[in-house]
Order: C-alpha cells, then structure tokens, then sequence
C-alpha cells in the first residue's frame, strides 16, 4: 500500500466504529491521528495519506526524513506515508539515495542469528548506544529499514 511501509498494520488504527476522515468527510476504519501539524486532526484516511492531501491541508508532515539528493522520495516519505508510532521522533533513514523501507520490530529469531547483527553493525551509527548494547534490548525497541536498492539494514533505536 504504502512505498516505504513494508506491514501499514503497524502504523494505521482499526476500529469497529467509522470515524470521518478530517480531510475528505468519508467514514472509515482504518485511519492515522499523527501527523505533525498544528492543527487538531481526529482521524484521516489512507486515501488522503497515500495521495498528500492531509499534508498539504493541514500543513504537515508525518515524517521526518535523512536529508538526500532524492527530493522525491524524501517528501514520499514526508507528506505521502504514514507517522510510524514511537517514543521519541526520529529520522527516517536513507540508502543509495533513496529512503529505506520500514520492514517491522527484529524477531526473536532475527536477535539471535549473527549473521543479523553482523549485517545490522555494517550500517549502525547511534554515537550515543554503543553496537554491543543492542542485543540486550527487547526487539520492540528496534525499528528496522531496509534498503530497497542494497537491502542493507538500518536500525532506530526507539526507547522510552
């Protein structure tokens, strides 16, 4: 559904109540209520995120992005891909030019094969974790990106 979202289910709400998409008045179900903005948004449809109109109608974001040469995949990311729900903000990262996919949390199998950490070491670069700490944290504190050109693997640490 969304280029840069490998599973939307991690970051769009259900409901069994129809809600009114704040931008476009259709009922619906499945919604987000983030986005940067400095308006007061309840709710807005995956039509309405996957074309840009809730950005440019409630001037806003839903991400931050790595700054690239790519404009237009940084405002794919920006204006047309749902917030990802976190702690803390952060940057979406970027590869090749390009921004990475959010593939999901690690698996318990993910965070114990070396193969993946040695992989996930090759790209990591938070100066305030240290590489070696990352293996201690549950796998819901991890964000994984992978790159859709080199499918390296780029990890935000997401703590509360």
């Amino acid at each position: 559904m969304f280029k840069y979202i490998d599973d939307e289910n991690f970051c769009l709400n259900k409901s069994n109540k129809s809600k009114k998409c704040d931008c476009c008045g259709t009922s619906i179900n499945v919604y987000t209520d983030l986005i940067y903005s400095i308006h007061d948004v309840n709710a807005i449809c995956v039509d309405c995120i996957k074309s840009g109109k809730a950005a440019n109608k409630f001037d806003g974001t839903f991400n931050k992005c790595e700054e690239i040469d790519n404009k237009e995949a940084m405002k794919e990311v920006e204006t047309k891909t749902p917030t990802l729900p976190s702690f803390q903000d952060f940057f979406w990262p970027a590869c090749c030019n390009d921004m990475c996919k959010f593939i999901g949390h690690p698996s318990k199998i993910n965070m114990k094969d070396n193969n993946f950490w040695k992989n996930l070491s090759e790209t990591y670069d938070d100066e305030d974790i240290p590489f070696e700490d990352l293996k201690s944290f549950s796998p819901s504190y991890l964000l994984l990106f992978q790159c859709l050109h080199c499918n390296k693997i780029r990890v935000i640490v997401d703590l509360d």
